[in-house]
């Protein structure tokens, strides 16, 4: 399922942004450029929403911020690369280095739930 949601314009290898809203905004950013959501600020408002429910950082420099929003036109998964890091709030303290945005569709089925299980395997 991931490689169906990844296409070239959805990976940046070296993020500039130095904060979790700079994130947002930068991979969002992305998001909007390939067509694959129609409102950027409205997919940011939603990612925020998402994580004051719960935190999307994990151990090892990995975080997974999502969301499901009406903004969304089609599902997709941005992949970004810090190379300095960013404090996102992860459980073990470091900064996150590795980035694993998902956008769903509001009204669509939950593929973002089997894509979290697929990549916390990997």
């Amino acid at each position: 399922m991931l490689t169906t949601l990844i296409d070239e314009g959805l990976i940046c290898l070296d993020i500039a942004a130095n904060d979790k809203q700079g994130l947002f905004v930068e991979l969002a950013a992305r998001l909007k450029a390939c067509g694959k959501i129609s409102n950027q600020d409205q997919f940011v408002r939603d990612l925020w929403a998402r994580e004051n429910l719960d935190n999307t950082g994990f151990e090892q420099g990995v975080a997974l911020p999502h969301a499901k929003s009406e903004a969304v036109l089609q599902p997709a998964i941005v992949i970004g690369i810090s190379r300095q890091g960013i404090d996102y709030g992860a459980e073990d303290g470091l900064a996150s280095k590795l980035f694993f945005m998902i956008a769903s569709p509001a009204g669509g089925a939950n593929h973002h739930i089997e894509v979290l299980a697929e990549l916390s395997t990997k």
